[in-house]
Protein backbone atom coordinates (compact mmCIF):
# COMPACT_ATOMS: atom_id res chain seq x y z
CA UNK A 1 0.00 0.00 0.00
CA UNK A 2 1.44 3.68 -0.92
CA UNK A 3 0.38 6.62 1.36
CA UNK A 4 1.07 10.05 0.10
CA UNK A 5 1.22 12.00 3.37
CA UNK A 6 1.35 16.20 2.98
CA UNK A 7 2.96 18.41 5.29
CA UNK A 8 3.16 21.89 5.88
CA UNK A 9 5.53 22.02 8.84
CA UNK A 10 3.18 22.67 11.47
CA UNK A 11 3.05 21.45 15.42
CA UNK A 12 -0.75 20.22 13.61
CA UNK A 13 0.75 18.63 10.33
CA UNK A 14 3.12 16.61 13.29
CA UNK A 15 0.10 15.41 15.40
CA UNK A 16 -1.80 14.28 11.77
CA UNK A 17 1.88 12.46 11.23
CA UNK A 18 2.01 10.36 14.33
CA UNK A 19 -1.42 9.71 13.77
CA UNK A 20 -1.52 8.31 10.64
CA UNK A 21 2.08 6.05 11.90
CA UNK A 22 0.34 4.92 14.79
CA UNK A 23 -2.29 2.94 12.96
CA UNK A 24 -1.88 -0.65 11.33
CA UNK A 25 -1.10 -0.83 7.98
CA UNK A 26 -0.67 -3.49 5.31
CA UNK A 27 3.25 -5.33 5.30
CA UNK A 28 5.07 -3.43 2.52
CA UNK A 29 3.06 -0.10 3.14
CA UNK A 30 5.37 2.95 1.49
CA UNK A 31 5.12 6.53 2.75
CA UNK A 32 6.28 10.03 0.83
CA UNK A 33 6.34 12.52 2.36
CA UNK A 34 5.27 15.91 0.51
CA UNK A 35 5.43 19.78 1.27
CA UNK A 36 4.14 22.14 -1.64
CA UNK A 37 6.07 25.56 -2.11
CA UNK A 38 3.79 27.92 -3.81
CA UNK A 39 5.34 30.25 -6.21
CA UNK A 40 6.81 33.41 -5.65
CA UNK A 41 5.44 36.20 -7.73
CA UNK A 42 7.22 39.33 -8.00
CA UNK A 43 5.48 43.28 -8.34
CA UNK A 44 5.88 42.93 -11.78
CA UNK A 45 3.90 39.29 -11.95
CA UNK A 46 7.50 37.18 -12.54
CA UNK A 47 7.81 34.01 -11.09
CA UNK A 48 11.48 34.25 -8.43
CA UNK A 49 13.37 31.41 -9.64
CA UNK A 50 16.60 32.82 -7.19
CA UNK A 51 18.52 32.46 -3.90
CA UNK A 52 15.11 32.99 -2.40
CA UNK A 53 13.60 29.82 -3.71
CA UNK A 54 16.37 27.66 -3.22
CA UNK A 55 16.53 28.89 0.15
CA UNK A 56 12.73 27.96 0.79
CA UNK A 57 13.55 24.68 -0.66
CA UNK A 58 16.25 23.74 1.51
CA UNK A 59 14.31 24.18 4.38
CA UNK A 60 11.30 22.33 3.61
CA UNK A 61 13.48 19.45 2.55
CA UNK A 62 14.78 19.73 6.51
CA UNK A 63 11.21 20.45 7.55
CA UNK A 64 10.49 16.56 5.62
CA UNK A 65 13.36 15.29 7.58
CA UNK A 66 11.90 15.72 10.60
CA UNK A 67 8.44 14.87 9.68
CA UNK A 68 9.91 11.73 8.75
CA UNK A 69 11.48 11.01 11.91
CA UNK A 70 7.57 10.62 13.07
CA UNK A 71 6.66 8.06 10.78
CA UNK A 72 7.81 5.12 13.81
CA UNK A 73 7.36 1.78 12.17
CA UNK A 74 7.08 3.30 8.39
CA UNK A 75 10.21 5.49 8.78
CA UNK A 76 12.84 3.49 6.51
CA UNK A 77 10.21 3.11 3.88
CA UNK A 78 9.46 6.99 3.57
CA UNK A 79 10.70 9.05 0.78
CA UNK A 80 10.19 12.87 0.67
CA UNK A 81 9.88 15.57 -1.73
CA UNK A 82 9.63 19.14 -2.54
CA UNK A 83 6.79 20.27 -4.45
CA UNK A 84 6.08 23.46 -6.32
CA UNK A 85 2.82 24.96 -7.24
CA UNK A 86 -0.89 25.71 -6.34
CA UNK A 87 -1.09 23.32 -3.32
CA UNK A 88 -4.14 21.44 -3.99
CA UNK A 89 -3.37 20.82 -7.72
CA UNK A 90 0.44 19.91 -6.57
CA UNK A 91 -0.89 17.89 -3.73
CA UNK A 92 -2.97 15.78 -6.24
CA UNK A 93 -0.36 15.59 -9.29
CA UNK A 94 1.91 14.21 -6.75
CA UNK A 95 -0.09 11.31 -6.23
CA UNK A 96 -0.25 10.37 -9.35
CA UNK A 97 2.89 10.28 -9.88
CA UNK A 98 3.12 8.40 -6.92
CA UNK A 99 0.44 6.13 -7.15
CA UNK A 100 -1.22 6.52 -4.22
CA UNK A 101 -3.74 4.55 -2.39
CA UNK A 102 -4.53 7.20 0.18
CA UNK A 103 -3.72 10.64 0.33
CA UNK A 104 -3.29 11.79 3.85
CA UNK A 105 -3.86 15.58 5.21
CA UNK A 106 -4.37 17.47 8.17
CA UNK A 107 -7.10 19.53 9.12
CA UNK A 108 -6.70 22.66 11.66
CA UNK A 109 -10.57 22.43 12.54
CA UNK A 110 -14.09 22.78 11.51
CA UNK A 111 -16.20 24.80 10.34
CA UNK A 112 -16.28 27.57 7.61
CA UNK A 113 -13.43 29.34 9.09
CA UNK A 114 -11.02 26.70 9.34
CA UNK A 115 -12.26 25.30 5.47
CA UNK A 116 -10.26 28.47 4.70
CA UNK A 117 -6.88 27.95 6.33
CA UNK A 118 -5.56 24.48 5.51
CA UNK A 119 -9.27 22.56 5.71
CA UNK A 120 -9.54 24.59 2.26
CA UNK A 121 -7.47 22.19 0.86
CA UNK A 122 -8.02 19.29 1.99
CA UNK A 123 -11.50 19.83 0.93
CA UNK A 124 -10.79 20.97 -2.49
CA UNK A 125 -8.25 17.47 -2.49
CA UNK A 126 -10.68 15.20 -1.47
CA UNK A 127 -13.32 17.17 -3.57
CA UNK A 128 -11.14 16.41 -6.94
CA UNK A 129 -8.92 13.27 -6.10
CA UNK A 130 -9.70 9.55 -7.44
CA UNK A 131 -8.12 8.71 -5.12
CA UNK A 132 -9.04 7.89 -0.91
CA UNK A 133 -8.88 11.20 1.03
CA UNK A 134 -7.89 10.42 4.77
CA UNK A 135 -8.49 13.92 6.81
CA UNK A 136 -7.09 13.94 9.88
CA UNK A 137 -8.36 15.81 12.79
CA UNK A 138 -6.10 14.89 16.23
CA UNK A 139 -5.84 11.26 16.92
CA UNK A 140 -7.58 8.22 14.83
CA UNK A 141 -8.87 6.31 17.86
CA UNK A 142 -11.89 4.88 19.18
CA UNK A 143 -15.21 3.69 16.98
CA UNK A 144 -15.16 4.00 13.62
CA UNK A 145 -18.72 5.65 11.72
CA UNK A 146 -19.24 4.63 7.95
CA UNK A 147 -21.75 6.36 5.93
CA UNK A 148 -23.85 3.95 4.20
CA UNK A 149 -26.27 3.77 1.51
CA UNK A 150 -25.84 1.27 -0.97
CA UNK A 151 -24.24 3.39 -3.72
CA UNK A 152 -21.12 2.09 -5.31
CA UNK A 153 -18.81 4.07 -3.38
CA UNK A 154 -20.48 3.18 0.24
CA UNK A 155 -19.37 -0.41 -1.57
CA UNK A 156 -16.02 0.45 -1.98
CA UNK A 157 -16.31 2.05 1.81
CA UNK A 158 -16.83 -1.28 3.20
CA UNK A 159 -14.50 -2.97 1.26
CA UNK A 160 -11.72 -0.90 2.76
CA UNK A 161 -13.22 -1.29 6.32
CA UNK A 162 -13.02 -5.28 5.45
CA UNK A 163 -9.92 -5.61 4.27
CA UNK A 164 -7.41 -2.59 5.84
CA UNK A 165 -5.75 -4.10 9.24
CA UNK A 166 -6.27 -0.41 10.35
CA UNK A 167 -9.86 -1.91 11.24
CA UNK A 168 -9.60 -4.75 12.84
CA UNK A 169 -10.64 -4.74 16.54
CA UNK A 170 -12.55 -1.72 16.02
CA UNK A 171 -16.07 -0.79 16.52
CA UNK A 172 -18.16 0.02 13.57
CA UNK A 173 -21.00 1.75 13.87
CA UNK A 174 -22.87 1.88 10.25
CA UNK A 175 -25.39 4.34 9.99
CA UNK A 176 -27.62 5.00 6.64
CA UNK A 177 -29.58 8.01 6.84
CA UNK A 178 -33.62 8.21 5.38
CA UNK A 179 -33.99 12.08 3.41
CA UNK A 180 -37.54 12.66 3.46
CA UNK A 181 -38.55 16.44 2.49
CA UNK A 182 -40.70 17.82 5.09
CA UNK A 183 -44.42 18.88 4.19
CA UNK A 184 -45.30 22.11 3.67
CA UNK A 185 -46.72 23.65 6.56
CA UNK A 186 -49.62 25.65 4.62
CA UNK A 187 -51.66 24.71 1.71
CA UNK A 188 -53.38 21.81 3.20
CA UNK A 189 -57.12 22.01 4.02
CA UNK A 190 -57.75 20.82 7.56
CA UNK A 191 -60.21 17.61 6.36
CA UNK A 192 -56.47 16.54 4.34
CA UNK A 193 -54.22 17.00 7.09
CA UNK A 194 -54.85 13.81 8.74
CA UNK A 195 -54.51 11.39 5.53
CA UNK A 196 -51.59 13.46 4.82
CA UNK A 197 -49.74 12.73 8.05
CA UNK A 198 -50.51 9.25 7.60
CA UNK A 199 -49.03 9.53 3.49
CA UNK A 200 -46.07 11.34 5.25
CA UNK A 201 -45.76 8.06 7.61
CA UNK A 202 -45.85 5.73 4.64
CA UNK A 203 -43.29 7.98 2.90
CA UNK A 204 -40.84 7.72 5.59
CA UNK A 205 -41.25 4.08 6.48
CA UNK A 206 -40.30 3.29 2.81
CA UNK A 207 -37.10 5.30 3.08
CA UNK A 208 -35.89 3.79 6.28
CA UNK A 209 -36.93 0.05 4.62
CA UNK A 210 -34.76 1.02 2.00
CA UNK A 211 -32.13 2.14 3.71
CA UNK A 212 -32.32 -0.70 6.40
CA UNK A 213 -31.56 -2.74 3.52
CA UNK A 214 -28.08 -1.52 2.39
CA UNK A 215 -27.39 -0.76 6.33
CA UNK A 216 -27.84 -4.96 6.91
CA UNK A 217 -25.89 -5.77 3.34
CA UNK A 218 -22.89 -3.63 4.95
CA UNK A 219 -23.48 -5.46 8.19
CA UNK A 220 -23.33 -9.12 6.87
CA UNK A 221 -20.27 -8.04 4.94
CA UNK A 222 -18.43 -6.30 7.83
CA UNK A 223 -19.48 -9.03 10.39
CA UNK A 224 -18.30 -11.58 7.62
CA UNK A 225 -14.61 -10.06 7.60
CA UNK A 226 -15.07 -10.30 11.34
CA UNK A 227 -15.77 -6.50 12.01
CA UNK A 228 -17.19 -5.59 15.41
CA UNK A 229 -20.25 -4.42 13.70
CA UNK A 230 -23.67 -2.21 15.13
CA UNK A 231 -26.28 -0.28 12.68
CA UNK A 232 -28.22 2.90 13.10
CA UNK A 233 -31.20 4.43 11.20
CA UNK A 234 -32.06 7.17 10.98
CA UNK A 235 -34.16 10.26 9.23
CA UNK A 236 -33.23 13.79 8.50
CA UNK A 237 -30.52 15.51 7.01
CA UNK A 238 -26.91 12.76 6.66
CA UNK A 239 -24.67 15.25 7.05
CA UNK A 240 -25.88 16.38 10.28
CA UNK A 241 -27.13 13.19 11.52
CA UNK A 242 -23.86 11.38 10.75
CA UNK A 243 -21.67 13.83 12.79
CA UNK A 244 -24.09 13.63 15.18
CA UNK A 245 -23.27 10.06 15.92
CA UNK A 246 -20.13 10.30 15.63
CA UNK A 247 -20.35 12.79 18.83
CA UNK A 248 -22.78 10.19 20.27
CA UNK A 249 -20.30 7.56 20.26
CA UNK A 250 -16.28 9.74 20.36
CA UNK A 251 -15.55 8.55 17.33
CA UNK A 252 -11.95 8.34 16.03
CA UNK A 253 -12.94 7.95 12.02
CA UNK A 254 -15.78 8.72 10.18
CA UNK A 255 -15.82 7.00 6.39
CA UNK A 256 -18.08 8.38 3.57
CA UNK A 257 -18.18 7.32 -0.11
CA UNK A 258 -18.87 10.03 -2.94
CA UNK A 259 -19.59 9.75 -6.37
CA UNK A 260 -17.61 11.53 -9.68
CA UNK A 261 -15.30 14.17 -9.20
CA UNK A 262 -17.20 16.86 -7.03
CA UNK A 263 -17.13 14.89 -3.58
CA UNK A 264 -19.88 17.73 -2.24
CA UNK A 265 -22.61 16.38 -4.49
CA UNK A 266 -21.64 13.30 -4.15
CA UNK A 267 -23.08 10.20 -1.92
CA UNK A 268 -25.69 12.02 -0.31
CA UNK A 269 -26.18 15.19 -1.47
CA UNK A 270 -24.27 17.68 0.85
CA UNK A 271 -23.12 15.10 3.17
CA UNK A 272 -19.44 14.96 3.01
CA UNK A 273 -19.05 18.38 2.59
CA UNK A 274 -20.88 18.58 5.53
CA UNK A 275 -18.96 15.37 7.39
CA UNK A 276 -15.67 17.13 6.37
CA UNK A 277 -16.27 20.51 7.70
CA UNK A 278 -18.43 19.42 10.57
CA UNK A 279 -17.29 15.85 11.89
CA UNK A 280 -15.38 16.05 15.16
CA UNK A 281 -13.00 13.55 14.24
CA UNK A 282 -11.23 12.40 11.29
CA UNK A 283 -12.91 11.92 7.86
CA UNK A 284 -11.84 8.99 5.16
CA UNK A 285 -13.53 9.79 1.90
CA UNK A 286 -13.63 7.05 -0.68
CA UNK A 287 -14.54 7.08 -4.17
CA UNK A 288 -15.79 5.38 -6.46
CA UNK A 289 -13.89 2.12 -7.50
CA UNK A 290 -11.41 2.76 -10.03
CA UNK A 291 -8.78 0.39 -12.08
CA UNK A 292 -6.52 -1.62 -9.65
CA UNK A 293 -3.19 -0.68 -9.51
CA UNK A 294 -0.35 -3.50 -11.49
Amino acid sequence: MDLLIATDGSEHSHRAIRSVAALDWPNGTRARLITVIPEVIDLAGVVVEDLMQAQISEAMDGTLARARELMGPLRDRTQRAVLRGRPADAILEGADAFAADLVVLGHRGRGPVAARLLGSVAAEVAERSRRAVLIVRGDIVGPVVLADDGSAPARAARRIIATWPMFERREIRVISVATVAAPLASGIAITMREEAAAARREEVAQALAVRSLSAREAEVELRAAGRDVSVTLATGDPGHEICALARMVHAGLVVVGCRGHNVFAGLLGTTAKGTVLGAPCSVLVVHAPAASKR
